[in-house]
């Protein structure tokens, strides 16, 4: 069965609620005021974790973006443990000896 409300003067706003059984209780519009305020701190203390978790995360991509671009398009700096100048053997510098007399002089070395 329905349940019957009482509504005040204005006819506007329900007071309370009549149940079948005739116990009176808080009518559904003041259960769903009464919870308005904890339910606007829970969208807020939520919505500030999102925005928090959105911006980490544009952070976190821009990094990876700007070391992808960095590794692709950066300039490479290259040390040399040893001078390719004094890589020579025989008097011929190593690109000019054959893959098998090099060999033999990186064993050498």
């Amino acid at each position: 069965m329905a349940k019957m409300q009482r509504t005040d003067r204005r006819g506007s706003t329900p007071l309370r609620s009549v149940q079948n059984d005739g116990s009176i209780g808080p009518s559904p519009t003041e259960s769903f005021a009464n919870n308005l305020p904890s339910r606007h701190r829970s969208a807020r203390l939520w919505h500030v974790v999102f925005l928090a978790s959105t911006i980490v995360g544009i952070v976190v991509l821009t990094a990876l973006l700007f070391n992808i671009l960095n590794s692709a398009f950066g300039l490479a700096a290259v040390q040399v443990s040893v001078d390719p100048a004094t890589l020579v053997v025989d008097g011929l510098p190593i690109e000019d000896h054959r893959k098998s007399s090099w060999c033999r002089s990186y064993r050498t070395i």
